[in-house]
């Protein structure tokens, strides 16, 4: 099922090169349009655009939601070919000449993990606590999938095993081989051992594929793309430059606020890194920040578990905030409060 379309008016095509990707990412899009046009079990966003309140984004070419899980396809368009070396470096060959570019495949991890804590920052409305009598895990294990499509006029060369690169005409047999995959492996009748340990695990209901569909265009930011802010040198040798959004985007609706909070100043915890002044924790789209009550600047809450690295959660309990790792289950006090 298509939920998405790509909006050509908000691309602009300033040069070739964005002439080039738009055709990549709209090649993509009519593949995936003919395979899933009405498909129940499948759902597919084109030209998904997020940020959030501190001003981090994300910009998915193509995201698949299926019954168990999600995958992103990152549109590469290059008039030659693209080569990935043994040490996993990438080579684009446009008009015969070879330019080092970015892995599409970090990019994609990158998106996905930006996506995976808007949606666990919203978890108990999108999806029950219930799954197989179980608790339910929230997306902390939700299969992320990475999926490359170069354009068809493109070849591919690997020295390492990288079987996410594909010509654009076969990326929809791949969706389906990987819901296929997932669907076997959650059979009560499939005795083979999981190829990955998340195959199978989740299984997503009628009303949780609504009201997640519902939830990615709600918070798809609408404002036109804009030029990187780079060198002429760096965008020329990109074809598949990325565009960034808007800087000053209009207000999108947000879940009921949280009361107001504001730590007593200890060390330099919540201190504006702006004017210096105190800030407070505030409920945000996807998740909590410090904003500034003086100069109304946005900073990100940045705490790692010590232990695998993620990055930690808030939770509020009364007067105090919690910060809590989903992956380990630790859980610690991380300010007192008062109201605003």
């Amino acid at each position: 099922m298509i939920l998405k379309e790509r909006n050509n008016a908000e691309h602009p095509e300033t040069d070739k090169w964005s002439v080039a990707g738009a055709k990549a990412e709209e090649q993509m899009a009519f593949y995936l349009r003919r395979m899933f046009l009405n498909d129940k079990d499948i759902y597919v966003f084109n030209d998904l655009r997020f940020k959030d309140d501190t001003g981090d984004s994300a910009q998915i070419d193509h995201l698949i939601l299926h019954r168990r899980g999600f995958i992103i396809v990152e549109s590469k368009s290059v008039s030659t070919g693209v080569a990935v070396n043994r040490h996993g470096e990438w080579v684009r060959f446009w008009e015969g000449k070879p330019q080092g570019m970015p892995s599409p495949i970090q990019q994609g991890k990158f998106q996905a993990e930006f996506l995976r804590r808007a949606l666990g920052a919203n978890a108990e409305e999108l999806i029950g606590k219930v799954l197989f009598g179980l608790r339910q895990p929230r997306f902390v294990n939700c299969p992320f999938e990475i999926l490359v499509a170069v354009s068809d006029r493109g070849s591919i060369k690997r020295e390492i095993n990288l079987p996410e690169i594909l010509k654009a005409d076969q990326v929809p047999d791949k969706i389906k081989e990987i819901f296929a995959r997932h669907k076997k492996a959650s059979s009560l009748f499939d005795f083979d051992k999981p190829k990955n340990e998340t195959d199978g695990i989740y299984n997503f209901s009628d009303e949780e594929m609504s009201k997640i569909s519902a939830f990615l265009k709600k918070y798809h930011h609408t404002g036109l793309a804009e030029a990187p802010d780079q060198p002429a040198a760096v965008a020329e040798s990109d074809p598949d430059w990325k565009y960034k959004p808007k800087p000053a985007p209009p207000p999108l609706p947000t879940p009921p606020p949280l009361p107001a909070a504001q730590p007593p100043p200890q060390d330099s915890m919540g201190i504006c890194n702006k004017c210096g002044e105190q800030s407070i924790i505030k409920w945000g789209k996807f998740s909590y920040y410090w904003k500034c009550p003086k100069c109304d600047n946005n900073m990100a809450i940045k705490e790692y578990c010590p232990s695998c690295k993620k990055k930690l959660m808030l939770r509020k309990d009364k007067n105090t905030f919690y910060i809590y790792c989903e992956t380990c289950g630790g859980e610690r006090p991380y300010c007192k409060f008062v109201s605003e």
